[in-house]
């Protein structure tokens, strides 16, 4: 049985295209000496397929799209300078997807359709 699998960019909400260069990021933490000089930070990386399914990573279609991302990161960084590493929001390198399975890429037995990925959310609304 064939399946497909789609993605979507969490800034603008293009669907992902096969040979687009597309991109990752995810918030990750700087630690400091103690926990309280801990701050959060965001990275990005060029897109894999397997590091898509990781759990907090977004998915972006390009350039503006990343710098939209990061444009809303900073503001709400400088919002609240005082914060620190949120331990469910942090997420170090994404570990890779060793093998696709219905259930690693977000399929459900029942509809056989990608459910959503649930990540923390840095959208605003422009």
């Amino acid at each position: 049985m064939a399946y497909s699998e789609s993605y979507t960019c969490d800034v603008c909400g293009k669907q992902k295209a096969g040979t687009e260069h597309w991109w990752l990021t995810w918030v990750d933490c700087f630690q400091g000496e103690s926990s309280a000089e801990d701050q959060p930070l965001i990275k990005f990386t060029r897109w894999k397929t397997q590091y898509a399914h990781s759990a907090g990573v977004k998915h972006l279609c390009g350039a503006m799209c990343a710098a939209r991302l990061m444009d809303r990161w900073m503001s709400d960084q400088h919002e609240n300078p005082d914060s620190h590493c949120e331990p469910d929001s942090v997420h170090h390198m994404p570990e890779p997807v060793q093998e696709i399975t219905r259930k690693a890429v977000g399929f459900s037995s029942a509809t056989r359709a990608p459910l959503p990925i649930t990540t923390a959310q840095l959208k605003k609304e422009d």
